[in-house]
């Protein structure tokens, strides 16, 4: 019998095991486990590939640990500056643990608490703006606290040019980190709510909309419906570009509109850089 309670992570996915059940796992089960330790989307397919076994096998398997607890959930964890967000860590040396996090919440919001030895932790701190106004006032808070170290995150490698597709899939992601395309196109519809829809107006460009205009289009919207069609998600994640740039023989114009959410600028220069044609204009 294995009795414990642990939160394993590893570049950004991870599951979480919880284990009280008189339940032997056997070699083939460790080896999912491991497998799903360090990408918890990765195809039961593959693993099985992997392991000598059928992807159903391993996805009975899932299936099982996840109903006798030893997998409690899945779950999604994206780095803060991918979405805008500026991080900064402080190293302090106090047992108040309590306390400390209390402090950390008036400056910004915890994203890593990490204890260390000799009653030492270290802990992540994610703010919007004025992130060095931030830690002065963080460090003025914690004055009865030996602060040992602050110091911003080195965010350079991390580029956050994310657009509306693919906010659109971590959206999804966040409620089922496990969710393949194939469950999308299993059904024709999606399902909506107020703040779904409202959350439209806010992910790209907030503060170009009115919120009065905002708050009334979203309460029409959802006395319309419940839901909206699935189709052209799927397209999105599925099947852009439509058209392959190294088939086209005729003058190309590309064009981006000023608030496109779907292609960012990244994507439409890729295309752009490996057209063969020679007349070729971008705007």
């Amino acid at each position: 019998m294995l009795t414990f309670r642990t939160l394993l992570c590893k570049k950004a996915r991870f599951i979480r095991l919880t284990y009280y059940l008189p339940y032997i796992l056997d070699i083939l089960d460790m080896k999912i486990l491991s497998r799903l330790l360090n990408n918890c989307r990765k195809p039961d397919r593959q693993i099985g590939m992997e392991l000598g076994i059928s992807g159903g096998a391993v996805g009975s398997r899932i299936n099982k640990m996840e109903k006798l607890g030893i997998i409690e959930k899945f779950c999604l964890k994206v780095e803060p500056p991918l979405l805008g967000l500026n991080m900064f860590y402080i190293v302090v040396n106090s047992q108040n643990q309590k306390e400390i996090i209390k402090n950390v919440k008036l400056a910004g919001m915890p994203f890593a608490i990490v204890p260390c030895v000799g009653g030492i932790t270290v802990i992540g701190v994610i703010v919007k703006e004025d992130m060095q106004q931030k830690i002065e006032l963080l460090q003025k808070l914690m004055e009865d606290v030996r602060v040992m170290s602050v110091f911003e995150a080195d965010n350079t490698k991390i580029t956050h040019n994310l657009t509306r597709t693919d906010l659109e899939i971590l959206n999804q992601l966040i409620e089922d980190p496990r969710k393949k395309i194939d469950q999308f196109k299993a059904t024709n519809r999606r399902p909506i709510n107020y703040e779904f829809v409202r959350s439209i107006f806010m992910r790209d460009h907030p503060g170009t909309t009115d919120e009065k205009v905002i708050d009334a289009f979203s309460e029409y919207v959802c006395s319309l419906d419940d839901s909206i069609p699935n189709g052209t998600y799927v397209d999105m994640c599925e099947n852009l570009p439509i058209v392959n740039p190294l088939n086209l023989t005729m003058p190309v114009l590309v064009m981006r509109g000023e608030w496109d959410g779907i292609a960012s600028l990244d994507d439409l220069l890729n295309f752009f850089r490996i057209l063969i044609v020679k007349f070729v204009t971008f705007c």
